[in-house]
């Protein structure tokens, strides 16, 4: 068994996860992350707070609408 999720980086969701694994692969039920394209686009502006990454929304935003098929 399988449970897929989308990737968290820091916070209370990030302990839970982390307290949760080993718990869930002693039942046989592994954990898996997915990092979205946004995800990726937007994680390196994320360092600190909000005002480096608006700056960058209209940059990332238009790099998503490139990549979509």
């Amino acid at each position: 068994m399988q449970i897929v999720t989308p990737f968290v980086t820091y916070g209370p969701l990030r302990d839970w996860l982390n307290l949760a694994e080993p718990h869930l692969m002693a039942r046989g039920i592994t954990l898996c992350e997915n990092r979205r394209p946004w995800d990726e686009a937007i994680w390196p502006y994320a360092t600190a707070g909000f005002f480096k990454v608006k700056k960058q929304i209209p940059r990332i935003l238009d790099q998503m609408i490139k990549m979509d098929p």
